[in-house]
């Protein structure tokens, strides 16, 4: 079939900008393909291995040998899962290799250890401050006195993620939420867990039994009634006062009772109680009120629990299944306890791994990057499935081009060589294979899910 080369966008990635690069040159800068992308990636990496050798830094917000070991392993595992589209950039065993061996040198040269529930969950601290966080590698810092940064008119991290803030609508009222099945098939033994608020924290009946399965008790109209936690007996309360502030197993930096009393539905929490809004990242300082503290917050751009992951997945490919389980176990046994990884066969390990990723960097952005690579496809619509909206009941496989943003009208006005070879842009729409109604997903809400056979990810992609 012929394809007009305007419209062919087979293998190409970014114009490439160097020190070099004169105006007159970045007007006309076509799009080179990937494989050259990563020729001057993997050039520079290695000139920073060379530079940085024997420095040390003075900040997270810097980049040292650690780091750069880190940006090998991730560009060795990008190499390894594309070597079917490359031209050349082929040898999939030797980038794997590659891969695992630079992710272990991360480790090693960093002197990280994965973050401890205290320094996950802390209500002031929790992924908000770079020198707390002992697993971060690298991060971003916003300084207090930074005002025009950490000011009502930038969008910090803690206003847009943030549940708890008071200085900005934005984070609560949309609600960073979990999927619903991720969510239920997490360990209670796990206690990442804490990060995302359950049903039973905004609903509880007062007839439930400690050890049975979550009780819920509705009126005739289908309204929840006997919730503990309502003490004026209105689910709908925005009055903080007829909230009980009893916290539950969770820590706030704000107050339990403000919390109920702004995520309901008076508020257009449609799925309430089932809603899984996030605790993970928190105002600096815990300062939920004063935008110019609660928002100065610094944000992982490198965690060594991502080259722990990554290790893992390089040995699936080349060690083998036994190795694998063993650096997985080893990492999810700092969050919970009890895990066990049972010997399965590489598509169901490679599941699993994605799986327990998934949950470890919701919000940071790597999954991100990880469902392209693995076409993993993104299955958030399902009966019970806890989207507030049809438009966000996304049910894609594989992978879709949307994902790969554009280049905008600056770039595309500046530089002529990339305008009839921008990404497509695409809706909504594009990503779901069955469009809904909002009244045909809230009638869902509440309902049992399967959680074992539930579809997370495209599992013959593994093959």
């Amino acid at each position: 079939m012929y394809v007009d080369p305007k419209s062919d966008l087979s293998n190409l990635g970014v114009p490439i900008v160097t020190d070099k690069t004169t105006t007159q040159e970045a007007s006309n800068n076509p799009r080179a393909t990937v494989d050259e992308v990563y020729d001057l990636i993997l050039s520079d990496l290695a000139e920073a291995e060379k530079y940085l050798a024997g420095y040390t830094r003075k900040d997270k917000v810097e980049p040292d040998l650690a780091v750069v070991y880190g940006l090998f392993a991730r560009a060795y595992t990008n190499l390894a899962s594309r070597t079917e589209r490359a031209a050349k950039y082929t040898a999939k065993a030797d980038y794997w290799k590659l891969a695992g061996e630079y992710a272990d040198k991360a480790i090693s040269q960093s002197g990280c250890t994965p973050l401890t529930e205290a320094q996950w969950t802390d209500p002031k601290t929790g992924f908000n401050n770079r020198n707390s966080q002992n697993s971060w590698m690298l991060a971003t810092h916003i300084d207090p006195n930074n005002t025009t940064a950490a000011t009502d008119g930038s969008f910090v991290y803690a206003m847009i993620m943030g549940t708890e803030t008071t200085f900005s609508v934005y984070g609560w009222r949309v609600g960073r939420a979990l999927d619903r099945a991720a969510y239920e098939r997490l360990s209670d033994n796990d206690w990442r867990k804490k990060s995302w608020l359950g049903p039973e924290f905004f609903y509880e009946s007062k007839n439930q039994k400690p050890g049975e399965a979550y009780l819920v008790e509705k009126d005739a109209n289908g309204n929840l009634i006997n919730n503990k936690w309502a003490t004026a007996g209105n689910n709908k309360s925005t009055e903080q006062a007829d909230w009980s502030n009893d916290p539950g197993k969770y820590q706030f930096s704000n107050s339990a009772s403000w919390v109920r009393s702004r995520i309901n539905t008076s508020y257009g929490f449609k799925a309430w109680p089932w809603l899984y809004v996030n605790l993970k990242f928190r105002p600096n300082e815990g300062n939920y009120n004063t935008y110019e503290v609660g928002g100065a917050t610094d944000f992982p751009i490198m965690r060594v629990e991502e080259m722990y992951f990554l290790k893992a997945e390089a040995e699936l490919n080349t060690t083998g299944v036994a190795a694998a389980k063993a650096t997985l176990e080893g990492l999810i046994k700092t969050r919970n306890s009890t895990y066990t990884v049972w010997r399965q066969p590489r598509r169901m390990s490679m599941r699993n791994l994605c799986s327990k990723k998934g949950i470890e960097f919701w919000g940071e952005g790597i999954n991100y990057f990880d469902n392209k690579r693995l076409e993993t496809g993104c299955h958030r619509w399902y009966p019970g499935a806890s989207v507030e909206r049809a438009a966000h009941a996304i049910d894609m496989n594989r992978i879709h081009p949307g994902w790969t943003p554009g280049f905008n009208n600056a770039e595309l006005n500046g530089n002529r060589a990339v305008y009839d070879f921008n990404n497509p842009y695409t809706t909504y729409s594009t990503y779901t294979t069955a469009l809904r109604t909002n009244d045909e997903v809230a009638s869902h809400y509440g309902e049992a899910i399967e959680v074992e056979g539930h579809k997370f990810f495209d599992a013959e992609k593994f093959e």
